[in-house]
C-alpha cells in the first residue's frame, strides 16, 4: 500500500506491513487532545527527536485509523496505540520519526485542508500603494 501524494497522505511501517497515515482536522484535533500538546508543539518536538513512544504511537494510530474512516478500511481503522508503540520498540523510534515529522511539520505549517489534503500552492504578487506620492 502506497500513500497518496494528492490526499495528503503518509506512509509508516508498522509490524511489516505499510500504514497510511492521513492527518485531518478531526485526528490533528484528537491528538493534541491526547498527548496535551499543539500540532506546533509537536511538529517542534519531533524535528528535535523529543517526541516519546508513546506520543509518536498515538499520533501515528490516530492518522492511520483517519485514513481507514476515510476510506472505510477496516485493517486501519483497527490499530490501536498500543500496537503502534510496540511496533515503533521493536522498528526503533527514529525510523518511526522521519514520516511522523514530515506529516506533523505538513499539519503545523497550513499545508493541507482540513480533511488531511494538501493545499495547492498559491503565489501573491506583490502591488504598489494605490495613491502612494500623489497629491490630493
Amino acid at each position: 500500500m502506497r500513500p497518496n501524494k494528492v490526499k495528503g497522505e503518509f506512509a509508516i511501517a508498522l509490524d511489516g506491513a505499510d500504514h497510511i497515515m492521513r492527518p485531518s482536522y478531526e485526528a490533528i484535533v484528537a491528538i493534541e487532545t491526547e498527548t496535551g500538546k499543539s500540532v506546533i508543539a509537536l511538529a517542534n518536538d519531533a524535528t528535535n527527536a523529543a517526541l516519546t513512544v508513546r506520543e509518536m504511537a498515538t499520533i501515528a494510530g490516530e492518522c492511520v485509523r483517519e485514513y481507514g474512516r476515510q476510506e472505510s478500511d477496516a485493517s486501519h481503522q483497527n490499530v490501536n496505540d498500543a500496537a503502534v508503540q510496540r511496533c515503533i520498540v521493536e522498528m526503533g523510534p527514529l525510523h518511526a520519526l522521519s514520516p511522523i515529522q514530515d506529516m506533523l511539520i505538513k499539519a503545523a505549517t497550513g499545508g493541507i485542508t482540513a480533511t488531511g489534503k494538501p493545499k495547492a500552492p498559491t503565489t501573491t504578487a506583490k502591488t504598489s500603494e494605490q495613491g502612494a506620492g500623489t497629491a490630493e
